[in-house]
């Protein structure tokens, strides 16, 4: 029949299909059909449908998914932000635990796994206590155990200036946001600020307890400082006179029990974050010194974080579960 057809001149229409509409997965498919265990036993990939996931078997928990990019931002709903565009069926493993197939209908998916490069070694420092990094990520402050400052040049990872003054171990550094200033404190319970271009003290406060952490805020115009005792204290840095009054510290009022982190939040350092009583995370303006935000921690608080635009606030707890939260709102 075909042929006489085109014996006949192939005459007619012809119509081309159509794109394929791929949907997605029904939710209601969560079995396993796949799994693999890693070379060295510490991890095991499974596939959930068109997911694949990477769980720690030590710790029974989820350590990743691993997403194919071209999956991700699709108009249609097939497959965003997953593996494949359809159930996996196989995953299998390289001996040397660096490359992963998977396999779902009539497609075979090779995925490597990236090694992190080994950076050029900076200067052999001994003892170090605290480090910073200037966000213009120029120099790198390094604060030594027997009291003295390190500034490193990040590009030839040379030390390129000396600060000394603290008569103790520095237990916190830190930047202004412009990288000009530098501020310290130290076992010999001291702050020092410092002039990054000269490397000469520019002022030095007393303080009555042993300083654990500190935060430049608000533009870098005040500090905030905890000390030993869970008080948080804020300093000026824009004084008009060198008279007492002005190197007095405020405390600050309305947090619920001794602090344990502080950090700066922000894209201008223009919020403060405080941790007590093991799981309370009080986000403050910087400014008014106002609370602003309350988050009441899932699991008690061992290390907290900012993210580089200051808008998220990243939490670990003793789940050993990291959470991040919106500063904005203090929601999950």
């Amino acid at each position: 029949l075909i042929k006489i057809w085109i014996d006949q001149g192939a005459k007619g229409d012809v119509a081309k299909l159509a794109p394929i509409q791929w949907q997605a997965p029904s939710p209601q498919i969560q079995a396993i059909l796949a799994l693999a265990v890693s070379p060295d036993g510490d991890y095991v990939f499974m596939g959930r449908a068109n997911r694949l996931f990477a769980y720690h078997i030590g710790t029974k928990k989820l350590s990743s998914e691993l997403v194919d990019p071209s999956l991700i931002n699709r108009k249609d709903p097939a497959g965003t932000g997953a593996a494949h565009q359809d159930l996996i069926q196989s995953i299998a493993i390289a001996p040397d635990g660096l490359r992963l197939a998977t396999g779902g209908f009539r497609t075979l998916k090779i995925w490597r796994k990236v090694l992190m490069a080994v950076e050029p070694e900076f200067a052999r420092i001994n003892g170090i206590a605290a480090m910073a990094v200037g966000r213009d990520r120029r120099l790198l402050a390094v604060g030594k155990s027997d009291g003295q400052i390190l500034l490193v040049d990040a590009q030839s990872r040379e030390i390129v200036q000396e600060l000394s003054g603290h008569e103790g171990a520095v237990t916190d550094i830190c930047f202004s946001p412009d990288s000009q200033q530098l501020v310290s404190v130290g076992a010999d319970q001291t702050l020092r600020h410092w002039t990054v271009d000269d490397g000469s003290q520019s002022r030095r406060c007393d303080l009555k307890s042993k300083p654990l952490a500190l935060a430049l805020i608000d533009a870098g115009q005040r500090i905030a400082l905890l000390d030993s005792d869970g008080a948080v204290l804020i300093w000026s840095l824009v004084t008009e006179s060198d008279s007492e009054s002005d190197t007095q510290p405020a405390i600050l009022q309305g947090v619920e029990g001794p602090t344990r982190h502080l950090l700066a939040s922000g894209a201008e350092s223009n919020h403060l974050a405080t941790v007590s009583n093991e799981k309370v995370v009080q986000i403050w303006d910087a400014r008014t010194l106002a609370s602003v935000q309350k988050i009441d921690a899932v699991s008690p608080v061992v290390a907290a974080k900012s993210t580089s635009t200051g808008g998220k606030l990243i939490v670990v707890g003793k789940d050993r579960m990291a959470r991040v939260y919106n500063v904005a709102d203090g929601k999950m």
